[in-house]
């Protein structure tokens, strides 16, 4: 029979590790060192559980935390690795400060996995959808401030503190965002209604059939309605640009349409339709003499005397 003295913790280390569990844990620890041990081991063990729930969240990358849970992982793994009570209880007084950083960044990681991570996530998403319009936003010292206490927010390691501020920035920079956003689509569907009402017109004087006016309007139409529900002013201004596109398409359509007429039942004449584009008739960016103006006016002239003799109506762009 062999005996092997068991080594045990002295009165005065207990005691310490007792008051730093209740420190670390924030509750009072058992008296004994077996008892304690078992209940250090139970602590460190639901702090790992939790740290290994969280670093999955971290990991994505949408989630604050991965250096402190690393870090956390490393120290538990080490402590809950001692098998005998003395090995525990002494490490566990060694790694005095680690634990009690330890303790406050599961607080912080608790608190906000658990009650903060819905204004995150909110915030989050808040501050990629501005994104469709930082150029605009920008423009606008409140919102443009707004924007980067955001972001400063989102890149922070602990933003723990910061969280509460997330409503208030959501709210200023979305009332400024959709005054950008309200004003550029309703220009856009003044334009586009402007552009439905011209080919309509053209439409009735050339006494176009059901099937030409579905071809020349829906596609007006369409833009128009995804001018109404759209939120990126950058897409507001690309549709309101289609729409001109398409309206020249239906003016050709138009034009084709009558042509074919030709020799059939008569129908009311329409005149030919001639483009003048005014910016391509100088390759100057800006005119600053009289001379200028003069050559400007005359090939514009020029332009709108041609049109006028080949029977065409002019629109001027």
């Amino acid at each position: 029979m062999t005996i092997v003295k068991r080594k045990t913790v002295d009165t005065g280390q207990l005691q310490k590790a007792r008051k730093l569990a209740k420190d670390v844990f924030g509750k009072i620890a058992p008296d004994g060192e077996d008892i304690l041990a078992g209940h250090l081991r139970e602590s460190l063990s639901a702090w790992h559980d939790r740290f290994n729930q969280y670093q999955g969240l971290a990991q994505t990358g949408n989630y604050p935390g991965s250096a402190e849970i690393a870090n956390g992982l490393g120290v538990l793994a080490k402590l809950l690795a001692e098998n005998e009570s003395f090995e525990l209880i002494t490490r566990f007084l060694e790694r005095e400060q680690d634990l009690l950083e330890l303790s406050d960044d599961i607080h912080d990681l608790d608190n906000f996995y658990s009650k903060q991570r819905p204004t995150w996530d909110k915030l989050r998403k808040a501050y990629e959808q501005f994104q469709l319009n930082r150029k605009w936003l920008d423009r606008d010292d409140s919102a443009q401030a707004a924007l980067q206490r955001m972001q400063t927010i989102l890149s922070s390691d602990a933003p723990y503190g910061l969280v509460k501020e997330a409503d208030g920035l959501i709210q200023t920079v979305t009332g400024i965002n959709d005054n950008i956003v309200g004003s550029s689509r309703k220009r856009a569907i003044e334009r586009i209604d402007d552009h439905i009402a011209k080919v309509t017109s053209e439409l009735d004087a050339a006494d176009a059939v059901a099937d030409l006016r579905n071809q020349c309007l829906y596609p007006l139409q369409s833009l128009r309605s995804q001018v109404e529900t759209q939120a990126s002013v950058a897409h507001i201004f690309q549709a309101q640009e289609e729409a001109r596109e398409e309206v020249d398409a239906a003016l050709v359509k138009i034009e084709e349409a009558i042509k074919k007429q030709q020799g059939e039942t008569p129908k009311p004449y329409v005149k030919k339709r001639r483009v003048v584009k005014v910016a391509p008739l100088t390759i100057k960016t800006y005119l600053e003499t009289q001379q200028d103006v003069d050559e400007f006016l005359e090939k514009l002239r020029q332009e709108l005397e041609a049109g006028i003799k080949a029977d065409e109506r002019v629109e001027i762009r």
